[in-house]
């Protein structure tokens, strides 16, 4: 989550990434404030999981004096028993003051992406990076992650551009979609991934069953056979055991 409050008079004090946490009904949820405001005001990113948030980094990103500042929150998640190292983060949207035509974000998503690699895989990278794929896209790339490509994200009533991402390390992207909540200015991208194991093993099962196949084929034609052969055996053999002995009694009683 980007551009959440907590205990800000325009929020009503409530500290939002726990109202969050406890109405999406996740387990548990980090807040890393970027600025603050008065003596209990802040605002900044959330991170919220459905399991457990460890081993937690929170840092500022560099930017332009009197620039809204930035920052992002680098962790350790485990849900269903695997573990990712995340980072959420919100990039400038301005551009540097003395240049108005080099923006600040790209060297922001630079330095998050640099962070992230140093902490064990597999990673997800997800937030409002304001920037265009041509930007974006080959900044990813070249950091070895790979983009969830999915629709425009923002304006929220009728999205025509992309501002957002989820880039990917060691996972695969099974199901992609963008939903419109009923909070924010921009649609949610919901992305669900698989593990880079469980990618490749599904990419050996036809082979797999195939080698399964063949010995079911043979296995029960052996077993018909067998009984096939044996049944009639065993016909033949006993009427002539029943033939024998009454032709050896008969003689014996007339005489």
């Amino acid at each position: 989550m980007q551009e959440v409050d907590a205990r800000r008079f325009r929020s009503f004090l409530r500290n939002q990434p726990r109202v969050a946490r406890r109405g999406g009904g996740f387990d548990t949820s980090v807040f890393g404030r970027t600025m603050r405001e008065g003596l209990l005001g802040a605002y900044g990113n959330a991170l919220l999981a459905r399991g457990n948030i460890s081993e937690v980094e929170r840092f500022k990103l560099r930017g332009t004096p009197g620039h809204e500042p930035r920052g992002a929150i680098l962790a350790t998640v485990e849900v269903a028993k695997i573990r990712c190292s995340v980072a959420v983060t919100y990039l400038q949207n301005r551009r540097k003051i003395w240049d108005d035509r080099l923006l600040e974000s790209p060297e922001q998503l630079r330095a998050v992406l640099a962070a992230l690699r140093t902490r064990e895989g597999p990673r997800i990278l997800m937030g409002d990076f304001n920037l265009y794929a041509n930007i974006a896209s080959p900044i990813i790339r070249d950091a070895g992650f790979v983009e969830v490509k999915h629709g425009p994200t923002f304006p929220v009533d009728k999205p025509d551009r992309s501002i957002d991402y989820i880039a990917l390390d060691g996972l695969h992207a099974v199901n992609v979609e963008v939903v419109k909540l009923p909070v924010g200015d921009h649609r949610a991208v919901v992305v669900e991934v698989e593990t880079g194991a469980k990618r490749l093993s599904s990419a050996k099962r036809p082979p797999a069953a195939e080698s399964r196949v063949a010995p079911k084929r043979t296995a029960p034609a052996k077993k018909k056979a067998a009984k096939r052969k044996a049944a009639p055996a065993k016909r033949k053999t006993a009427p002539a055991k029943r033939k024998a002995a009454p032709a050896k009694k008969r003689p014996a009683k007339k005489r």
